[in-house]
């Protein structure tokens, strides 16, 4: 295992559970997340899960993806930089097709680029998160989905060249087609089920 850099050092001796990514060779300390933040990620993950390919992920009967909150990813920088230091990152969800799905699933933290990458805001996205964006589409990130729960919006980027995304940005509606899928995302069930104001 490669020495720890000056930045995961500082990382990891933040208090446990804190939100801390290393975005560009910046240290990015973020605060928890609203309630409707973490609501709408969480209404998001399930949908992902149970409609739209997840389920059942034991080994014995994978669904067609793995989706998972809240867990790291993490690639050294000289694959998309040129440097020796990491890009750490902590989607509110990452998801992998089952067929190149990391195999160990009792770690907090994924080598194995995602297939799909999801951050939820609840504010005015900042240059930390189009940083982030920047890095997943260096890294070959396939689809990156930003979605704004306060706003209702949800901007979809499609990788259409290497390190480059092509992103749409579709305010509310009921129903949203979306990439890497063939199906819809209920967006009523997202974004209004005990909606908060």
């Amino acid at each position: 295992m490669p020495p720890r850099t000056p930045l995961e050092l500082l990382r990891d001796r933040l208090p446990y559970n804190t939100r801390a990514e290393i975005i560009g060779g910046v240290l990015v300390v973020r605060p928890p997340s609203t309630a409707r933040q973490s609501r709408v990620a969480s209404r998001l993950w399930s949908q992902l899960d149970t409609e739209l390919g997840g389920g059942l992920y034991d080994g014995s009967m994978p669904g067609e993806w793995l989706f998972v909150q809240r867990v790291g990813v993490c690639l050294p920088r000289h694959l998309v930089h040129e440097s020796e230091e990491v890009e750490y990152l902590v989607p509110d969800i990452a998801g992998w097709r089952s067929s190149r799905a990391p195999d160990e699933l009792g770690v907090g933290l994924f080598v194995e680029v995602p297939d799909l990458v999801c951050d939820v805001l609840d504010a005015r996205p900042t240059l930390g998160d189009l940083g982030k964006r920047d890095v997943y589409a260096a890294m070959g990130v396939p689809a990156y989905w930003l979605v704004h729960a306060r706003e209702r919006w949800v901007e979809v980027c499609e990788l259409v060249a290497s390190g480059v995304y092509r992103c749409e940005r579709h305010h509310y509606q009921p129903k949203l087609s979306v990439v890497p899928f063939g199906g819809e995302l209920n967006l009523r069930a997202i974004f209004e089920a005990g909606r908060e104001q």
